[in-house]
């Protein structure tokens, strides 16, 4: 038998003696359950046996459980718009129709969508105790808890585009229920804790060593969601039912829940060889650069699986035809965390080797130039009223080991939407009273501020807008999207013929085309709205991971997961009662 979740073997009478003895954490915990200041949801146990035949047991809650309660309890964190949860169901539903019809739930659950809820699945390691990692699994709706009815400019800025790279778009007309969701926001905003909802979590010294533990986790929340496609849960008599349409995280974790064959890390160096989890690019025919309008490597959609060892998901019903567009791919990972940090780092030392922080006297070696390179982006950041966490620009931060090196910043998402910012402000600067040592680079240094401009538009309209654009905002974002891609692309160029290093095309270079080829074929069908790719977006679950991870850094490790989930549940419960009461108290006002 397994005390406490981790591990701590002892015999039936040892186990008892240590449930009869003093606990104050227990009781203390027992004690809030009894006043109701936690939540009332089951805490489960898997038991795993290792190779010696050791018990060990871990506690998770089910996605059913979580959504059994929310439904009865607190349904505003579920779905929050003003518009009754039935209408915003059928909604969602019939708008996500005209963009994925072949998912299973227009199959067995068509007669009945609003009663049927939108799940995605999230998970990633953060820093836990003992120098080692701490896995987490949650489950999330996309409604968001709120609405913004607020109009946008994109129409007027859109005119200004090369609309010419658009496709031919059909007549639209909205559906019945359009109006439920079309101003419900995603669930970017607001306490990660009201909108994810903890399934497990996982100590990295037990699983870095037992790999099997996390598949089994894997595999027991993928059982729990087939059931509840299948069979559902009842709430006051009503059956509700819950469909997983996406799973979320970084390309890494993809990659192993998916065990795929075919991703980013399987790149080849010296040959070709695929890269892709959703096409065949990475081939000769079919180049990982591509970024046309209408890319050969589209020919190579989901022709095949990319794993060899079917993942515990496939289980679920999604869709048989592409069942690894399950595994979706995150703008927070691709761009700011992936090709724009390549941008910043590529562009800093570029302006550093040009001269451009240099003065009469000054030193001419890297260090000294990047550190008043550093200066000049606090400054900036000073009088903008702006709080990057990174500390200096040094040969580390860029990540650059020899002159062969592409250079990247080893920076967080917020500091590298502030470098892109800094270099708008800088590069403009440059060109509006250039050095003559910069006149042999001006076409390419106003392709970059180009490429930072349109880098930061396209942020922009993601996190300005809701869940679902409407088709003039979806196109002036493909349009960005492209813009830097093929900006991207032609700097990258110009370092290969300058022998410079800078502006690798790397992977991430294909998923953000993959993002702009769903927006086209979006754009082609004859849906109303379109949606975002801030519905995959990870930073609130970054920011849940992070949580999470400190409160396993704060507590005892025979009891980990069993007190994490305790404590997650007194912090939940008191934000869904706050935010119950705030929202009666906006209805008594308005």
């Amino acid at each position: 038998m397994s005390i406490g979740g981790l591990g701590t073997t002892a015999t039936a009478d040892d186990a008892e003696k240590l449930r009869a003895a003093p606990n104050a954490e227990r009781d203390l915990h027992r004690l809030f359950k009894k006043h109701g200041l936690s939540l009332p949801i089951k805490i489960r146990k898997i038991t795993h046996t290792s190779e010696d035949e050791e018990a060990i047991e871990f506690e998770h809650v089910d996605p059913s459980d979580w959504l059994s309660f929310l439904i009865r309890r607190y349904p505003f964190v579920l779905a929050g718009g003003d518009k009754p949860k039935r209408e915003q169901l059928l909604g969602f539903w019939e708008i996500y129709r005209l963009h994925h019809p072949s998912h299973e739930v227009f199959l067995y659950h068509n007669d009945h969508l609003d009663r049927v809820w939108p799940l995605r699945f999230f998970g990633d390691e953060g820093r836990g105790p003992r120098r080692s990692t701490y896995m987490e699994g949650t489950i999330e709706t996309p409604l968001g808890i709120s609405e913004n009815p607020q109009p946008c400019n994109c129409c007027h800025i859109l005119r200004e585009m090369p609309t010419h790279w658009l496709p031919d778009m059909p007549q639209v007309e909205s559906t019945p229920n359009m109006s439920a969701v079309q101003h419900v926001c995603s669930n970017y905003k607001g306490r990660s804790f009201l909108k994810r909802y903890l399934c497990f979590s996982l100590p990295g010294y037990v699983y870095d060593t037992r790999a099997e533990i996390v598949t089994n986790h894997l595999d027991e929340i993928a059982s729990n969601l087939a059931t509840l496609f299948t069979n559902g849960v009842s709430v006051d008599g009503v059956t509700h039912y819950g469909a997983l349409i996406g799973s979320k995280g970084d390309l890494k974790f993809q990659k192993e829940i998916a065990n795929l064959t075919r991703s980013y890390a399987h790149m080849g160096r010296h040959q070709s060889l695929h890269m892709c989890s959703l096409c065949h690019a990475g081939e000769d025919r079919y180049p990982m650069e591509d970024c046309q309008l209408e890319p050969e490597w589209r020919h190579s959609l989901f022709l095949d699986r990319p794993w060899s060892v079917t993942p515990g998901f496939s289980r679920v019903n999604f869709d048989p035809t592409c069942p690894e567009y399950l595994y979706k791919l995150d703008f927070f990972h691709i761009f700011k965390c992936g090709l724009g940090r390549d941008i910043c780092g590529s562009t800093l030392l570029w302006l550093t080797s040009l001269g451009a922080y240099d003065y009469e006297g000054s030193t001419r070696n890297l260090p000294d130039r990047l550190t008043r390179c550093h200066s000049h982006f606090k400054l900036w950041a000073t009088t903008n009223s702006h709080h990057p966490a990174l500390r200096k620009f040094t040969k580390l931060f860029l990540n650059i080991k020899s002159s062969r090196s592409s250079p990247w910043t080893n920076s967080k998402g917020s500091d590298t939407m502030l470098i892109l910012k800094y270099l708008r402000f800088f590069l403009g600067l440059l060109l509006t009273d250039p050095q003559e040592n910069f006149a042999g680079n001006r076409l390419m240094l106003e392709l970059c501020l180009k490429l930072v401009q349109n880098c930061l538009d396209m942020a922009d309209l993601i996190y300005s807008h809701k869940m679902f654009l409407p088709r003039n905002c979806a196109a002036k974002l493909y349009l960005h999207i492209k813009i830097v891609l093929r900006a991207y692309k032609h700097l990258a160029k110009f370092f290969l013929d300058q022998k410079r290093s800078g502006f690798r095309l790397k992977p991430k270079f294909h998923a953000l085309d993959h993002l702009a080829y769903e927006l086209r074929v979006s754009l082609k069908s004859t849906a109303p709205l379109i949606i975002s790719p801030i519905l995959w977006s990870c930073e609130p679950n970054e920011d849940h991971v992070g949580r999470i991870s400190k409160m396993s850094r704060q507590l005892a490790t025979k009891t980990l997961t069993l007190r994490l989930t305790e404590r997650y549940f007194l912090k939940s419960r008191a934000l869904f009662r706050r935010n119950e009461l705030s929202r009666k108290k906006r209805k008594v006002n308005g």
